[in-house]
């Protein structure tokens, strides 16, 4: 079981890290932008007792050490996460995890930006008057990526996910490589990986100085270094960008320095789902399948028209056999999601026409295809 990395917490954070049980809490300290005397601040004043919610806490710190930068790095990094009420985070029934994250981020940056513009009216109004009663109404939920973004912004890390998250069903379908199997590949073996482009380096070459890029590409289980020669570069500068996500095919390059990936095509996970070639099998058990779910399964087949043909894997006691039925889809992730919600976890495949289910290297012809917008 690997160790949970937990995020800061304005009522159980340490100044440093923090051990507990099998997780470690990020100290707070670690926020980008909240300084020695900030946390100094905060750690005194809870001395008293933890916090019960924004308001209170702004009431017990001093304004000259914990400004409104301060806290705004806090928000975005979570530490304030706790002092949000669920009932708050979702006026129509509380319920945290219909509103999640995305909610009590919103609502605790919104309160905190609106305390500390107007942090002398806490003497005057008390902390249930100082907001009306539509306050969570007037607040729009942050997207996954303003979480994710904001969570790199304040720690340097990704906490509560990682942007690649939202294609991985998508990447995995396709075979995609993740960076921690690269040192299993032998060096010019190709590769297909994907992740966010997390530090660029533009530079020019020794001889015609001629512009290329180093790149690190992330994904969700560690980082490579990506080298973009000026041919590559001139092809795909406007892909290659920090904190782009993209889908990157070249060659492993093995030396004492280790490993580094010699680009030769850029894409993006979208562009290079549509410009491969699929059929989708399903497996059904005759003897299981009720005819509602089978009328079902014709409904949204037909309404998912496209070129990919649909296979059924048909199994009736000892007896199997695969048909090709009359449909072909438009594949994606979520109609193979709500396939397998009728037919059972693991029952639906998308297999590439080239007959490989899973590609740890690029040993076909296929290559990306741009899209121009």
């Amino acid at each position: 079981m690997g160790v949970e990395i937990l995020p800061p917490d304005i009522n159980l954070s340490e100044s440093r890290f923090t051990v507990v049980e099998n997780s470690i809490r990020f100290g707070l300290d670690a926020v980008k932008g909240v300084g020695e005397a900030a946390v100094e601040q905060i750690l005194m004043a809870r001395e008293d007792g933890q916090f019960e919610s924004v308001e209170d806490l702004i009431k017990r710190i001093a304004t000259r050490k914990v400004n409104r930068k301060v806290m705004e790095s806090l928000v975005k990094a979570g530490a304030l996460d706790s002092l949000i009420p669920v009932a708050d985070s979702d006026p129509q029934n509380g319920d945290l995890k219909k509103s999640g994250i995305n909610m009590v981020r919103a609502m605790a940056m919104k309160r905190t930006t609106r305390l500390m513009d107007g942090r002398n009216n806490l003497s005057l109004f008390g902390q249930q008057s100082f907001f009306g009663s539509n306050d969570a109404e007037e607040v729009q939920p942050w997207s996954d990526e303003d979480i994710l973004n904001a969570e790199k912004e304040a720690l340097g890390f990704y906490i509560t996910g990682h942007p690649i998250n939202k294609y991985k069903k998508l990447l995995k379908l396709m075979g995609i490589l993740k960076t921690s199997r690269l040192e299993e590949l032998g060096d010019t073996t190709e590769v297909a990986i994907s992740g966010i482009i997390n530090t660029l380096k533009k530079t020019l070459t020794k001889g015609k100085s001629e512009p290329m890029a180093v790149y690190v590409l992330e994904d969700d289980e560690g980082t490579v270094e990506c080298i973009a020669f000026p041919e590559i570069y001139r092809n795909y500068s406007d892909l290659i960008l920090k904190n782009n996500l993209i889908l990157v095919r070249g060659t492993i390059d093995k030396s004492e320095k280790g490993i580094k990936i010699l680009t030769r095509e850029i894409t993006t996970p979208e562009d290079a789902f549509l410009n491969q070639e699929f059929k989708l099998e399903m497996r059904l058990d005759k003897n299981i399948m009720k005819d509602s779910a089978l009328r079902e399964i014709k409904d949204l087949l037909y309404k998912h028209s496209g070129n990919c043909p649909v296979y059924i894997k048909l199994k009736a006691g000892d007896y199997e056999t695969t048909l090709l039925t009359e449909y072909n889809i438009k594949p994606d992730v979520e109609i193979i999601d709500t396939l397998e919600g009728i037919t059972g976890i693991g029952t639906v495949k998308l297999l590439r026409l080239n007959g490989h289910k899973e590609t740890h290297h690029a040993n076909n012809n296929h290559s990306f295809r741009r899209t121009r917008k």
